[in-house]
């Protein structure tokens, strides 16, 4: 039988907590760097793409968690009740699921940035920074 350990609860949850709190603090500092870097280095409108950008980030972020989520409470409920192949079955339909969506992403990703620089670069013929945009494209 598992027993708790003799020391205060405190200290036990500072122990999860401090690494928490690390993680979270670098995270932000390696935001606020990148803000910086991009706004101060490469331009502003590249600093608003990126911020346009994350909202997409975040779905996609945000539905693979939910779908991992989902799937091992499916997982878990079938393993419970010793239907092995049902867990199975999800298991291989959740991960079909995230290689379509993975594949998809990859495909677009590779196609349509290259369209959309093609199309801004025609447009944009005065831009200061059409040498560098046809270097991205």
């Amino acid at each position: 039988m598992l027993t708790l350990p003799e020391r205060p609860l405190w200290k036990t949850f500072l122990v999860f907590l401090g690494p928490l709190l690390l993680s979270n603090i670098l995270q932000s500092l390696s935001g606020t760097v990148n803000n910086i870097y991009l706004g101060q280095m490469i331009g502003v409108k590249a600093l608003a793409a990126v911020s346009a950008f994350f909202p997409v980030l975040f779905f996609f972020i945000a539905f693979v968690i939910g779908l991992g989520a989902g799937a091992s409470v499916l997982i878990g409920q079938a393993w419970g009740a010793r239907r092995v192949d049902t867990a199975r079955e999800v298991a291989g339909s959740t991960l079909t699921l995230g290689f379509l969506l993975a594949l998809a992403v990859a495909v677009l990703g590779g196609v349509l940035p290259r369209r959309c620089c093609a199309c801004w670069a025609r447009r944009r013929t005065s831009c200061p920074t059409r040498r560098a945009w046809r270097a991205f494209c």
